[in-house]
């Protein structure tokens, strides 16, 4: 198995298509973007990870400054033969690749030895990844998850009246929306909505106020945004540019 991993800069950029030999990992660190594989776009964001097999045509687009990791598997016939699009939401997965990122750029085979065997690390994370949520897989889910990434800056959307269209009771299917993405639908649109003002706010800091910051993150009422934004962060959206500045 041979390992390549490197750490992409930060800017506002567009990969053009193209297609490996290889499985390509690419772990989103900073910023949203439109990944399209086969002519499906697919918007990820910061802590998303998207694992993309030997043959697939895909490009990647950034809306905003973004920042990539990638990582090559020469060989990977143990991991899925289809596309994923999965998210570390504690950044596990990132931590272990900046750990072999750095080790790969040491000189000497301890440290080779040593980015060598994170990357086995690695790739036991997305098998266990992958064969966790395989059996639970719904198209449904997956379906009104990636309406939520590509609508959450529609004020007017409407995430029940699409739940409705699936043909499961809105109960049900926030069960098995939980079991599989780790949140319920609301929670999901909630937390899409509020990483992309986060992000927002690291980029633009005081020159954009707060109040345009909600409307484009989705929010009609900035002051149910600043509510849900403590609830979610634990600090103000205040009290959170007032940390960037520190």
């Amino acid at each position: 198995m041979k390992i390549m991993t490197l750490n992409g800069p930060r800017g506002v950029f567009f990969q053009p298509e193209e297609v490996h030999s290889y499985c390509e990992v690419l772990i989103r660190k900073e910023g949203m973007g439109i990944l399209t594989v086969e002519d499906q776009e697919y918007s990820v964001s910061a802590g998303d990870i998207a694992m993309i097999p030997a043959g697939l045509r895909h490009s990647d687009r950034a809306l905003e400054p973004c920042r990539n990791g990638h990582m090559t598997f020469a060989t990977a016939s143990s991991l899925p033969t289809g596309f994923r699009l999965l998210h570390d939401q504690d950044h596990r997965f990132e931590q272990v690749f900046d750990l072999a990122a750095d080790a790969m750029l040491q000189s000497g085979q301890e440290q080779c030895a040593f980015a060598y065997s994170l990357g086995d690390t690695l790739l036991l994370l997305l098998q266990n990844w992958c064969a966790t949520l395989q059996p639970e897989a719904n198209s449904a889910v997956e379906t009104i998850d990636q309406m939520i990434r590509l609508n959450f800056a529609d004020a007017d959307f409407d995430l029940t009246a699409q739940i409705e269209k699936t043909g499961y009771s809105v109960g049900y299917f926030r069960q098995i929306f939980r079991d599989q993405v780790g949140r319920p639908p609301q929670s999901q649109l909630n937390h899409v909505r509020i990483e992309y003002a986060k992000s927002q706010m690291q980029i633009y800091h005081d020159s954009v106020p707060i109040k345009t910051i909600s409307a484009n993150a989705g929010f009609q009422d900035p002051y149910y945004f600043s509510r849900l934004f403590k609830q979610l962060e634990g600090v103000s959206p205040r009290e959170f540019l007032a940390a960037l500045s520190a």
